[in-house]
Formats: structure tokens, sequence, C-alpha cells
């Protein structure tokens, strides 16, 4: 019997909470498990928690989940919050989740704004992280590498999967599209997003394709993601403005998954040309949903994706700095990323192929099933003594 404790966030549409939610209804499903949950402030005042995101028997059974009693001593705790908290633990082993999206950790991500590797010595914790490209920034901010252990984020394929022909119909006609061949993007528009690139590119697949469209999904309950969009629309030319003219649809409220999987199945196609990232779990999900991907080469995604269902952008390495720590981020090629996007409004051969490559590899590899298995094996190494 392994005795756990989570320390997290729970009934909030942002991607820490969301894999905690996951990992926890995969964990509370399985025998040889005590699991115990302890909700953790949440980083802004303004945000809240929201229900309804999952179906209401998922969030009754997170519901249930109870704070360890007085002086219980759990083998494990995980914690998955931010900032990083790597304060030592009573008794069994600590493992705190954490990403490193620009390859450094600065130590405003930290609880007490300290180095990650002198947090981590104090308390003997391991890192727990989704993607090499993440790990590599951990390494790179001084952690050990023994210490610091990639477990890719999962997907439920029940939730995220291809609709049937008749169903997309009804979705992208609800929506008042027909002919049109649909590009999306989900994210908080923030910089690591890349959406000034993304504009600037889809203007001129506009003008050989004047049948695009650019679904862009924000989330401004949490994020001010329509004012980062207006603000990056503002950077563009007149020419792009105009070329751009009724072809974006922007959407920043908070959705059930369900409506998420709607607009997966809303789209042909799904586009990441992200400047910086920690995992990427929409261009996950769009894969188990068939759509083809087009995302940035050597970043986060590298661990996920297959050249089956996805076309890789080019990009070169160059430094950043994110709150004063040097830093580094991606440069996806421009003219790359048009004609990735040409050739998936072009190839049918290429999606037809994707809707069936991209949810056979999520199927196969990456659910929360197998993101628990991985997560469980790392635990019970024996390491991150706290």
């Amino acid at each position: 019997m392994m005795r756990m404790v989570v320390e997290g966030w729970r009934f909030l549409p942002q991607s820490y909470a969301l894999v905690n939610q996951f990992q926890c209804l995969e964990l509370a499903g399985r025998s040889g498990i005590e699991l115990f949950h302890r909700d953790v402030p949440f980083l802004f005042a303004h945000w809240r928690q929201r229900r309804g995101m999952l179906d209401a028997s998922r969030e009754d059974r997170l519901d249930k989940l109870r704070e360890p009693p007085p002086l219980y001593e759990p083998d494990v705790t995980l914690r998955i919050s931010f900032p990083m908290n790597f304060s030592p633990v009573g008794s069994g082993r600590l493992a705190v989740f954490g990403t490193s999206e620009f390859r450094v950790v600065p130590h405003n991500c930290v609880l007490g704004c300290r180095p990650v590797a002198e947090a981590m010595e104090e308390s003997n914790a391991i890192v727990v992280t989704p993607s090499n490209w993440s790990k590599a920034g951990f390494v790179a901010s001084g952690a050990r590498q023994e210490r610091v252990f990639v477990v890719p984020h999962g997907v439920d394929v029940e939730i995220f999967k291809r609709a049937s022909d008749d169903r997309r119909r009804e979705i992208r006609g609800g929506a008042g599209i027909q002919d049109e061949f649909v590009f999306l993007n989900i994210g908080a528009m923030t910089v690591t997003k890349n959406l000034g690139l993304l504009l600037e590119a889809f203007a001129v697949v506009c003008e050989r394709h004047p049948e695009a469209r650019l679904v862009l999904k924000g989330l401004d309950a949490l994020y001010p993601s329509q004012k980062l969009l207006m603000e990056t629309s503002r950077e563009l030319t007149q020419a792009q403005r105009n070329a751009l003219q009724m072809k974006i649809s922007y959407q920043g409220g908070s959705l059930p998954l369900a409506a998420v999987a709607d607009l997966y199945n809303l789209a042909d196609a799904y586009v990441t040309p992200y400047a910086a990232e920690g995992f990427n779990l929409p261009a996950l999900e769009a894969a188990a949903s068939g759509l083809p991907v087009i995302c940035t080469r050597g970043g986060a995604t590298d661990d996920f994706i297959s050249d089956d269902f996805a076309l890789r952008v080019d990009a070169g390495m160059m430094p950043w700095r994110d709150d004063g720590f040097p830093a580094w981020k991606l440069d996806p090629d421009k003219d790359d990323l048009i004609e990735a996007m040409v050739r998936t409004i072009e190839d049918e051969t290429f999606r037809k192929k994707a809707r069936a490559a991209g949810p056979a590899l999520a199927a196969d590899r990456f659910t929360w099933k197998h993101a628990v298995n991985r997560l469980l094996n790392v635990l019970a190494s024996g390491q991150g003594v706290g």
C-alpha cells in the first residue's frame, strides 16, 4: 500500500490544475494506493474555483478526496502548484512538479524566491517535469540530473477524440462554418505562444487561400488573453490587419472540456508555433482528436509528436531574458510556418493520415493511465527522501 498526499489545485481551468485532476482521478481508481488531497492557495487572488469542466461523476470523485488526518505519515508527497514548494516534509518522499519553459528556472519560480538547486538539496526532493526540454532547464539551473524525472502528460481519449462526420458537420454548422478551412490555437496568448508570428503567417496564408480561418481560444478568467491578442494585433501592419479582417474569431470564456473537444472537431488543423513550452498539452489533445498538428521543431513537443500527423516548423535557439535570468527561446521560421500551413490545406492525403495516426499514438502511449504508470514508477523508486 502506497500512502500518498497530493498538494495542488482543483476545479480550475489552468494546466497545472487539469493535470492534477486527471492524475488524481487515475490514482484514486488504483488498488494499493491510499490517496489524500490538500488544496493549496491559487497563484492569483482573482482565480476562483469553477465547477463543470468535467462531468458530474468525475467532479464528485474529485470532491470526495479529503485532506490527510492529523499526524498522517505518507510514503510520498507530490506537490503540483506554483511557485514550486520544496519545503521539507515530515515523513516519506517529496516530489515537486514543475516546468521550465525558457530552459531556466528563475528564483521567483521557487517559493521563497531562491535557486532551485539550493531548495532541492535542502529538502532532498525530486522534480517531476513533463518534457526533456523542461528537464534541460532544471539541469541548466543547477539541479542534479539524476533527481529530475520526465513524466509526460496524458490525454483523456474518451473526451478528446475525432467525432463522426455527422457530428463534425453539426458542430461546424452551429458555428457558421461550411467550406472554410479552420486552423485552431488554444492558449493564454502570452509571449510563449508566439501569437504575433502566427498572425503574420496567417495573413500570408489568407492571400493564397481565402477560405482559411483562424479560431483562437484564450482564457480570460485567468489571464488577460483578449488584451494580449489586441495588443499583438496592433503591432501588425495595416496591410496585415486588412488581410485578417473577418478571418479570425476569438473565444475567451471558460468552457467544459466537452466543449473544448468540440473546438478540436470544429477545426481542420491545429497550429502552435510556440517559443517556449513545458509540454503543450493542447497539441496532444489535438493529435488525439485526429487533427494534423503544426508545431515548432526542437521544443517540448518533440517528445510526443510524430511525422505521421505533424509538420514541424524549423526554429533556431535565441537568448531570452525572463525576470532578469538568462534564458533561451525558440525562434520558428515564418516562411516555414507559412509553407506548413499551406501544405496542410492542400494535402488531403496528409490530413487523412493524421486522422488515424494521432489518435492511435495518443491511445497507445499518452493516456492518463500511461502518465500515472510512469509517475508511480518514479515515486516508488525510493529517490527523493524528505
